[in-house]
């Protein structure tokens, strides 16, 4: 694994993890094989897509992203449905000016940025309770950290009077622009792709179940799980 020597790229954390996989089986010295105890847990990666650095793609300086809908792109015709003229390579690196009046749109990826990072597990009991009837109550869970998420920087902040932010003291849409931590830039235009989410999920799974006997076969299942997810820090 090679890494940049400087601060401005991914720091390439998580490209050597393991993912192993463990399991058992117990059942109790001399039982006829109608009581089995199961268990297993494994570690899983996922492997990221191109698509979270797409948007770096289109970042300046090398690069100019021009998106013309609605009344924006009122003049274009079948002839000359884009706006010209095109760029040429002469015209890059393009620096688009900033000042606190701008609208420039931002897209960035965390130098952090990993693989997600899946723990899976469970718990079955499985019994024989009557001829040919199989009783099964379980545990399964599943943690994931370092999910993929993408998050504005640049968010409004809360204004009071206690604490006015650029003399603003309340709080409305049309103020939005006026609270951003980074004026120029509107608040859903300084996105960083990271790997900072988390997630939880936890289910108990029964089933009865009957086998092939006497023309009849019968499966009978329920659910019970919540799954939850959270932001957290990197």
């Amino acid at each position: 694994m090679i890494r940049a020597g400087n601060d401005a790229a991914n720091f390439g954390y998580g490209q050597n993890n393991l993912a192993p996989r463990i399991g058992g089986a117990w059942q109790p010295s001399g039982d006829t094989g109608k009581f089995v105890l199961r268990g297993g847990y494994g570690i899983f990666l996922s492997q990221p897509t191109g698509q979270a650095f797409f948007t770096g793609v289109f970042g300046p300086p090398f690069s100019l992203a021009r998106i013309n809908i609605g009344s924006a792109n009122a003049a274009a015709t079948f002839a000359q449905p884009f706006p010209e003229p095109f760029p040429t390579p002469d015209f890059f690196p393009y620096f688009p000016a900033y000042s606190p009046a701008s609208d420039v749109t931002i897209s960035t990826v965390s130098p952090g940025f990993r693989p997600s990072f899946i723990q899976q597990f469970g718990l079955n009991w499985q019994e024989e309770f009557a001829g040919n009837w199989v009783l099964e109550v379980g545990y399964v869970g599943t943690r994931g950290t370092h999910l993929l998420r993408t998050r504005s920087l640049n968010q409004a902040l809360s204004a009071s009077v206690e604490s006015p932010i650029r003399g603003i003291t309340t709080n409305t849409v049309a103020n939005i622009g006026l609270r951003v931590p980074v004026q120029g830039v509107p608040p859903d235009s300084l996105q960083i792709t990271e790997s900072a989410g988390t997630s939880w999920y936890n289910g108990l799974e029964a089933s009865l179940s009957k086998r092939l006997s006497s023309g009849l076969q019968g499966l009978c299942s329920y659910t019970f799980s919540k799954f939850s997810t959270a932001m957290a820090a990197m």
